[in-house]
């Protein structure tokens, strides 16, 4: 009984120690996810801008096509999608 009480206890204040742990690195982990949203939104501008430059030199060589066309209406999408969210 005495060793079950004991290893309880135990148990209890590992616990403890992780959970003080994973506090102190609740910050860094926050700077990273905002570090990452900003990276991906940068990515999403500059995928948008390479289809539409795309296009445009699509539609001058005159070869625009419907996956061209799909493309840009997701890209649009995915902007006035993102533009909800924050």
């Amino acid at each position: 009984m005495h060793e079950v009480q004991q290893s309880k206890e135990m148990t209890l204040v590992n616990n403890r120690t992780l959970a003080e742990q994973n506090l102190a690195l609740q910050p860094r982990l926050e700077h990273k996810k905002q570090q990452l949203s900003k990276r991906y939104s940068c990515l999403q501008e500059n995928f948008e801008s390479f289809q539409l430059r795309k296009s445009t030199l699509d539609h001058k060589s005159g070869n625009t096509s419907l996956d061209t066309l799909l493309a840009l209406l997701q890209a649009e999408g995915a902007k006035i999608e993102e533009e909800t969210e924050v």
